[in-house]
Formats: C-alpha cells, structure tokens, sequence
C-alpha cells in the first residue's frame, strides 16, 4: 500500500554478507555499489554494513546511482508484496 516500507532483512543481509566476502578476498568498500529502488532497504544496507565490519560499502537507491561507476554491483531487487 501507499507509504509502506518495503524492505527484506534476510536479502540485505545476504547482500552484505556478500559485500563483506568480497572485501575480505581485496576489494575496497568503496569499490562495491549496493543497490535497490526502495530507500527503506538501502538503509538496511547502511546499518549492516557498520554491523558486519564493512567499511566504505556504497549503499544507493538505483535512481541516485546513475552516473555513478563501479568496479562490482550488488543489486537487491526485494519484493514489494
């Protein structure tokens, strides 16, 4: 409905999980763009990635996301249902 948060705790964290994976094998965080349309699961993204030690992961909606480049993409595609 109008003004739900949509957002999947179990996807964003296998997100950065794999984003942490990727950070340990070298990658800077920086390097890696996480993405979904909904803010609610970007934040998410944030919040988890403080919690799981991996700095510098950029978290943006994917409207915010053009022009921007980066070396690896992770995109979230949750459900609104």
């Amino acid at each position: 409905g109008a003004g739900r948060v949509t957002c999947n705790p179990m996807e964003a964290r296998i997100l950065v999980v794999v984003a942490r994976a990727l950070h340990e094998a070298g990658m800077q965080g920086r390097d890696i763009g996480a993405l979904s349309p909904y803010n609610a699961q970007v934040a998410l993204f944030q919040h988890l990635a403080q919690e799981m030690n991996v700095p510098g992961l950029d978290c943006i909606t994917v409207d915010r996301s053009q022009g921007r480049d980066w070396p690896c993409v992770i995109v979230s595609m949750v459900r609104s249902n």
